[in-house]
């Protein structure tokens, strides 16, 4: 199930820990609200292309989290690797993340696949 406004997408993942994936454009202002006091550490997967929007979005949400942190991925095909998975699973298991901290695609195309 989906809600839709202006400049973005909700979508409402059902099953054991159901949670919410929110896609648009111009919504970075918007994610430590979103997020709220949920969540204690972030990851952000970003493309090359965007690293400058990954940077300034990390400088917004360590503010409000103990930890935010970036995996700058390859673009398009490149990323659907496993070495991609395992270096963003690495990532995460360093940080000791749990299913309590959030993880953002930041960019289009692979990297939100």
């Amino acid at each position: 199930m989906s809600q839709t406004d202006a400049a973005r997408t909700q979508i409402q993942v059902t099953g054991d820990s159901e949670y919410t994936i929110t896609v648009g454009r111009g919504i970075t202002q918007q994610v430590a609200a979103e997020l709220g006091d949920r969540v204690n550490k972030v990851l952000i997967v970003h493309t090359p292309t965007v690293g400058r929007v990954a940077d300034e979005l990390r400088a917004m949400l360590q503010q409000n989290y103990e930890q935010v942190l970036l995996a700058e991925v390859p673009d398009a095909e490149a990323a659907k690797r496993v070495e991609v998975a395992a270096f963003c699973w690495q990532i995460l298991g360093q940080a000791d993340f749990t299913r309590t901290d959030a993880i953002i695609g930041l960019g289009g195309g692979a990297v939100t696949d």
